[in-house]
């Protein structure tokens, strides 16, 4: 029998190798880890991808620590496309993928910063959507709510194809419980399920599903239905319709009767819309005035004279080269035209008309060019289309307001 020394000595050995070989596999986990990460990383620690889809080199993909957190909020506060910013701080959440509340303090500071709010929604989407390309689950730790939690639209919009419609549908209908916005956020949500490939009817239960009161006079359920029919606005399958009818007999079909009237307002407005894309938007808008104002059904008549003003602002205060954009006394006749006596339509025009691009870079509403039309109309009242204009100034206040709380 061999002596209690060297027993006690062959036991050391055996644990000290059993220690090594258990530290060898937590570095080669590691390394692994940290190799596979960098592999994420690579595109986009070299390069940043802008709005038109093309990339650009990272002018901080070099830096380190201290250097890199000054480089990131430098290019941020100075660059003015927003899917640049949002790629680079999609890159630099991954970098610091350990520093999550020093991260998250970090992109809230950025956000006081009126230029970072002018630029936050396409900005955060990227962001969310980059920093769970590559750190995956982890991304969801940012808990984030400003900019109507953006950023965890765009980690859903990464997650595409990776959960199922049931577990897709409810985890968006909570995606808003904690922002104080419910229905600027609830537009993310009908976003989500569009571009998940969804029908109006599912966009339908998910809204029901995670409906909260925000604020007096807007729902969760209208505005998360609303983004849903925005987002879808320039599907393609508008371009095969051949009549306006189309919108109830295909898109609305099935809808629940609370659905209808979204459906149905956001999807005869987006039959004019892919006129801009695929040609004879103004035939398709002749064709909703007939439907709406001349003979209008009498399930559409109550709101449908709203949506065709939305509709106006939308083809005739296009910027992105599909339409022609008018302005001052040629707008004013138009309105004249199309929305006769309706205040309705007036009212619908102007606060699309003067919001429309209050959101994209330059962060401003579009005052002068209301007051253009509204001191250009014949036909409908000249003092409640200024009032209107007065109304939208204060909401959007109120709204700046709001997101400087967050």
């Amino acid at each position: 029998m061999e002596s209690t020394p060297k027993l006690k000595l062959i036991a050391l050995l055996m644990l000290l190798t059993l220690t090594l070989a258990t530290f060898s596999a937590v570095n080669l986990t590691k390394r692994n880890s940290a190799k596979k990460l960098a592999e994420k990383l690579a595109p986009a620690s070299k390069s940043l991808l802008n709005s038109q889809s093309k990339t650009q080199d990272n002018p901080c993909s070099e830096k380190e620590s201290i250097e890199l957190t000054s480089c990131v909020r430098n290019f941020i506060l100075t660059e003015k496309d927003p899917r640049l910013t949002g790629s680079m701080l999609g890159f630099y959440l991954a970098v610091n993928e350990k520093n999550i509340k020093e991260n998250t303090a970090f992109i809230k500071t950025l956000y006081q910063k009126q230029d970072v709010k002018n630029k936050c929604y396409d900005m955060l989407l990227r962001a969310g959507n980059l920093a769970y390309t590559i750190i995956g689950e982890k991304a969801f730790a940012y808990d984030l709510i400003i900019c109507r939690s953006v950023f965890k639209v765009g980690i859903y919009q990464a997650q595409k194809g990776m959960i199922s419609k049931n577990q897709a549908i409810k985890e968006f209908s909570h995606l808003c419980d904690q922002d104080p916005e419910k229905n600027g956020c609830a537009d993310g949500i009908g976003r989500l399920v569009y571009e998940y490939g969804y029908s109006f009817k599912d966009a339908s239960k998910a809204c029901a599903y995670g409906e909260t009161i925000s604020a007096k006079n807007e729902t969760f359920y209208e505005g998360c239905m609303g983004g849903y029919g925005n987002w879808s606005r320039y599907a393609p399958y508008f371009k095969d319709y051949t009549s306006i009818n189309m919108v109830r007999t295909t898109y609305c079909k099935g809808i629940d009767i609370r659905g209808f009237l979204t459906c149905m307002g956001y999807g005869m407005r987006s039959y004019v819309r892919s006129g801009l894309t695929n040609g004879g938007y103004q035939e398709r808008l002749d064709e909703y005035f007939q439907t709406c104002m001349v003979k209008p059904a009498s399930d559409i008549a109550s709101f449908c004279s709203g949506y065709l003003g939305f509709t106006l602002a939308d083809v005739y205060n296009d910027r992105s080269g599909l339409g022609e954009p008018l302005s001052g006394k040629a707008l004013s006749s138009k309105i004249d035209k199309y929305c006769q006596a309706d205040q309705a339509c007036l009212s619908n025009f102007i606060s699309w008309y003067i919001n429309q691009w209050a959101f994209s870079n330059d962060g401003k509403l579009n005052i002068q060019g209301s007051n253009e039309v509204c001191s250009n109309i014949k036909i409908i009242n000249t003092k409640y289309c200024f009032e209107y204009i007065n109304y939208e100034v204060d909401r959007y206040e109120k709204r700046l307001i709001k997101a400087s709380l967050e």
